[in-house]
């Protein structure tokens, strides 16, 4: 359709008014001075000519909002906010022309028009926190997940993707061809073009094949001027359609590859990760063997870097159904390079700590939620390097915290959801000085988009 031809040109002619009428504006204002009074010839022509261009961006803008699909509330408000600019353009050249008195505030109110209709138009084609989102994107503001086993997959994993990298053009302010990815029945639903997943076969959903495209194809999504999904992002969608796309399913009852495991890895960030990132040794040390990373999957472990082409890692124990001496043997093999350990929820035991000393690199311990003693802590004081302890809903006590008095870089304790007293913390301050305890106290502000926030209530000993 012509129509919808014509309306495809709004983007490129909505730009014009916008930088003219604002020119406009500029030569007005610095006319008011003696020695800018020459440019106040060009005032009237830039205004005839923003006001145009205002006119030809108003009809363009309604041919585009009938041939796609936008939200109707950000549009109406966005159509009438446009012709509202385009007749006060227009009052305004008469009003110079006519050499109005208060021409100035007429020209002041059109400014005013021009900002809050083009952030409309932003809000209509990024998404309406888009202005907004980078100032709330903070590391802080991200979503732990402290046991991944226990997370819903769609809610936990897979929608955040989709709203980091589809919501902007199949989210409630815009539906490029009329598909939505921000609920489920959207999802299910699908396009002017029809469903976008079949359930259990990645192969045939279009979600997955758009997403494989080159991005020099036209088909390929997201267009390639917007921010692009990560290898890993595409896989964990592909195993979300093959295991069902479920919108309810936990990721401990769903099917997992040695990849996805360690993928979903990197999701587990423990209360002690949220917190903390752990300081790359100096030293460098050699990769780990892929036969012995080979065998780490086989039991479940998924090992991946603690950052980006660095040898040094983190190990999680996330998938492992049942924990033996010979997964820890495996773990001490690789104890030059192990950084991290998340071994939450999981079945250790005290005698499997003790596996542990030969880890001397170890910074970072997470035993959240698990069955360990002050027997098993005690064992950890070989751990001289370690710098971070998370032992909260555990059956830990101040006995055995203080055992680990000689390991002098441990910097923080994660203990909250613990049998602790104010006495025992009070012991605790005398016997390591210095040490950072987290004993809870949070406050979760329910937010709009159903997401909470914790923010630890840190105790520093003297």
């Amino acid at each position: 359709m012509m129509s919808v031809f014509i309306g495809r040109f709004h983007p490129v002619f909505v730009h014009l008014p916008i930088g003219i009428l604002l020119f406009a504006a500029l030569l007005f204002f610095a006319s008011k001075k003696q020695k800018f009074a020459a440019v106040s010839t060009a005032v009237a022509p830039a205004l005839a000519l923003g006001s145009f261009f205002s006119i030809l961006s108003c009809i363009t803008g309604y041919l585009l909002s009938i041939s796609d699909a936008y939200n109707e509330g950000i549009v109406f408000k966005h159509q009438w906010l446009g012709i509202a600019t385009a007749i006060t353009s227009i009052v305004c050249y008469i009003a110079y022309q006519k050499k109005f008195k208060y021409a100035g505030i007429l020209i002041t109110l059109l400014m005013t028009l021009i900002i809050i209709t083009g952030h409309n138009g932003g809000s209509l084609t990024h998404g309406e926190d888009y202005l907004t989102a980078p100032l709330s994107n903070s590391k802080s503001d991200k979503k732990v997940i402290a046991n991944i086993n226990e997370a819903v997959v769609y809610k936990d994993v897979i929608e955040p993707i989709l709203a980091a990298k589809c919501y902007s053009c199949h989210g409630d302010s815009k539906q490029k061809g009329k598909l939505r990815l921000d609920l489920p029945n959207y999802i299910m639903q699908g396009g002017e073009e029809g469903k976008v997943l079949t359930p259990f076969q990645p192969g045939s959903s279009e979600l997955i094949n758009r997403l494989l495209l080159a991005t020099s194809n036209e088909e390929h999504m997201p267009p390639k001027e917007k921010p692009q999904l990560s290898k890993d992002e595409v896989a964990l969608l592909h195993w979300w359609i093959e295991s069902g796309a479920s919108f309810t399913e936990v990721v401990k009852n769903t099917k997992q590859t040695d990849a996805i495991k360690g993928v979903l890895a990197a999701f587990s960030t423990g209360d002690a990760t949220a917190a903390e990132q752990t300081q790359l040794p100096a030293q460098k040390v050699s990769a780990i063997s892929s036969d012995l990373l080979t065998e780490l999957n086989k039991q479940g472990v998924a090992v991946v870097p603690i950052v980006n082409e660095s040898n040094y890692v983190r190990a999680n124990l996330i998938g492992v159904e049942t924990l033996s001496a010979n997964t820890f043997q495996l773990l001490s093999k690789i104890s030059d390079q192990l950084l991290q350990l998340n071994a939450s929820f999981t079945t250790i035991k005290d005698e499997h700590l003790s596996a542990l000393s030969n880890c001397k690199q170890l910074k970072q311990l997470e035993l959240n939620g698990t069955s360990i003693t002050n027997k098993g802590l005690a064992s950890l004081a070989a751990l001289e390097n370690l710098e971070i302890l998370s032992i909260t809903q555990t059956k830990a006590t101040a006995e055995g915290i203080s055992s680990l008095t000689a390991i002098k870089n441990l910097k923080k304790v994660f203990l909250y959801n613990t049998s602790f007293t104010s006495a025992a913390i009070a012991q605790l301050k005398q016997k390591i000085p210095g040490l950072l305890i987290d004993t809870g106290g949070y406050k979760l502000p329910i937010l709009v988009t159903d997401t909470t926030e914790a923010k630890a209530l840190e105790i520093k000993t003297n």
